[in-house]
């Protein structure tokens, strides 16, 4: 038996060849479309958390302002995605923050009088 004369069918083999790449295509179709709009909503739900813990640290400096005290406060800088086995998620995000030491600030020229009512608002002396 030699191989061009064989006429045997192989539509077994044509159908797993089918089915792989259609099995690939709608892989990757999910990898481009569901799980950046399921990232989206993690990173909106991560967003929300990290403004009311800046929230937080803003209250802690008027409250360490008025006490003469310090407060700790975290801030959560980088999300977590879901775990996928298939799929890739987007690299573990991190990020720092810091605080500098005060400079001066000066303000000139600026006059503190709402021009609306006829008496001065701030006596500036």
């Amino acid at each position: 038996m030699r191989f061009w004369d064989d006429e045997r069918a192989v539509t077994v083999q044509i159908g797993a060849v089918l089915l792989l790449g259609f099995v690939v295509v709608s892989m990757s179709m999910y990898q481009a479309t569901v799980v950046p709009d399921e990232n989206r909503r993690v990173e909106f739900r991560h967003s929300e958390r990290v403004q009311g813990d800046m929230q937080e640290v803003r209250n802690a400096i008027l409250r360490t302002a008025a006490t003469d005290g310090s407060t700790p406060v975290s801030v959560e800088l980088g999300t977590r995605y879901p775990a996928r086995a298939v799929f890739v998620n987007p690299g573990s995000p991190g990020g720092t923050l810091s605080t500098s030491s005060l400079g001066t600030l000066t303000v000139r020229h600026a006059v503190a009088d709402d021009s609306t009512t006829t008496r001065s608002d701030f006596d500036e002396r």
